[in-house]
């Protein structure tokens, strides 16, 4: 059979994607083979270095294992070796079976809770007070101001911020995953209508701070500090608050506010008015109101997009 009739996700990649995709297959050949680089892979048996993998499923976490078929079927696609479609075909029978039990809990998802309420982060930010280390100050600043703003943590490299007139603020972000169409544009803008003087002081604060640092390693030392935090406080909890909470918080507050599924995804930066819907907090644990407001322009892109969808499905089924 041949890989054209294979039906696997293309999304388009980044350099510095396929770089990292061929490092973690050059990682799976040495294990399995014991070769020293990729080069040395020609001649090996494709089918069994992806029948190898498989079985190391239980192995990995969920996440991780996913990216290392995704390198995987993108080196054998790009490799053009003998058995590179069988070997495939083989990926792309385990992608479907682990689609088809998607519901079921993995061991990363199934403790991260979807929301951060505010009791929970007033614990966290008293136990820093008590336990000061060197990213207290920084986590304690993502913790005010997270949920007010609803960025994925990497987004926080590009954000800038600027004050309007009517002494509202406005924040703009490049979006994170819009190189592979995830995205509802290369960025978006958040008018923040009810942020007080003091708030916005902060949030230009830790934006200036940010892109004063490493930000791989202001994010690493935040996540570990707050995973720390949150252990110590709840050891028998099922399910912890993470920096990306904040951001499913986010998007519970805006459903909460009565915002249309449209404003939400503008605000969230989805290219799906869907996608909150589906995978972020509910709006049963929302606080009732959204100190944020999407701009016209991300509103009306996000809105052709939709349109233009449905269209395009209508015609399909017709």
């Amino acid at each position: 059979m041949g890989s054209s009739s294979i039906k696997l996700r293309k999304p388009s990649r980044t350099t510095t994607t396929e770089t990292n995709y061929n490092k973690r297959v050059s990682t799976l050949i040495r294990k399995t083979y014991g070769v020293k680089c990729i080069g040395d892979a020609i001649g090996l048996n494709l089918q069994s270095l992806s029948r190898w993998l498989v079985s190391q499923k239980g192995n990995y976490r969920s996440s991780t294992y996913r990216q290392y078929r995704s390198a995987l079927v993108f080196w054998l696609e790009s490799s053009c070796l003998d058995g590179c479609d069988e070997a495939i075909e083989m990926l792309s029978h385990d992608e479907q079976s682990t689609e088809s039990s998607m519901k079921q809990s993995t061991r990363t998802s199934a403790t991260k809770d979807k929301k951060f309420s505010d009791t929970d982060r007033f614990e966290v930010i008293e136990w820093l007070k008590l336990h000061p280390s060197k990213f207290s100050h920084a986590l304690t600043v993502m913790l005010h101001i997270g949920g007010t703003v609803g960025l994925r943590p990497c987004e926080w490299q590009s954000a800038s911020i600027s004050r309007l007139p009517n002494a509202a603020f406005e924040i703009h972000i490049h979006n994170a995953k819009a190189t592979n169409g995830r995205s509802n544009g290369p960025s978006r803008s958040l008018t923040m209508t009810c942020l007080n003087e003091e708030i916005g002081d902060v949030v230009e604060g830790f934006i200036s701070l940010v892109s004063q640092l490493q930000w791989n390693d202001l994010y690493t030392g935040c996540r570990k500090l707050l995973h720390k935090a949150t252990r110590t406080l709840w050891p028998y909890r099922k399910k912890y608050p993470t920096l990306y909470s904040l951001r499913h918080q986010f998007a519970a507050d805006a459903k909460s506010a009565g915002m249309t599924k449209v404003q939400v995804a503008a605000l969230m930066g989805h290219a799906s008015i869907d996608t909150a819907t589906a995978h972020y907090g509910k709006k049963r644990v929302g606080r009732g109101s959204c100190s944020a407001s999407p701009s016209q322009d991300d509103v009306n892109r996000l809105t052709n997009t939709h349109n233009q969808d449905s269209s395009n499905s209508l015609e399909q089924s017709l």
